[in-house]
């Protein structure tokens, strides 16, 4: 009987760990192209928590990796309206403004989303490679190679 239930847990365990989905997990999807998986995991930990800034910042780059500009602006826009006040959305919303052609906006954001993830006076390097990365995104005359560079270099 024992042996029996022990099975069983172990069962159920493995189960569950095989549903649940991170953001890492999504991120990797995302990183290789599965941007349909990585879109529903991340849509699942969004509802799951509206304010989980991490999971937002990510659900809206897929919808860039997919060139849907105007989903990953509604995405970022719904968060910051409900309140969410994570420095990844402030970038993720830059990121669609230098998409759009707003640099200056979009600077503004990425400063202030570095100002308020400053820990300890040091700057947080998920936030200085996200702003590196929306500078890199898109055709040539988008963004600003060597702000982002700036901002990766002082990430790693």
């Amino acid at each position: 009987m024992k042996k029996l239930s022990t099975l069983l847990l172990a069962v159920l365990f493995s189960g569950k760990l095989l549903l649940a989905q991170t953001v890492d997990d999504a991120r990797k999807s995302l990183y290789y192209g599965r941007t349909t998986s990585a879109k529903q995991a991340l849509e699942k930990l969004v509802a799951a928590n509206s304010k989980n800034g991490e999971a937002i910042y990510w659900l809206g780059q897929t919808y860039l990796a997919n060139d849907d500009i105007p989903g990953a602006k509604q995405v970022y826009q719904n968060a910051l309206t409900a309140g969410v006040n994570d420095p990844l959305v402030w970038v993720g919303m830059g990121h669609v403004e230098l998409l759009e052609g707003k640099k200056d906006a979009a600077r503004q954001r990425f400063e202030a989303a570095i100002t308020n993830s400053m820990s300890k006076k040091k700057e947080s390097p998920t936030v200085l490679n996200a702003i590196g990365r929306a500078n890199a995104d898109g055709p040539a005359n988008v963004g600003d190679p060597a702000y982002g560079v700036e901002k990766l270099k002082k990430g790693s």
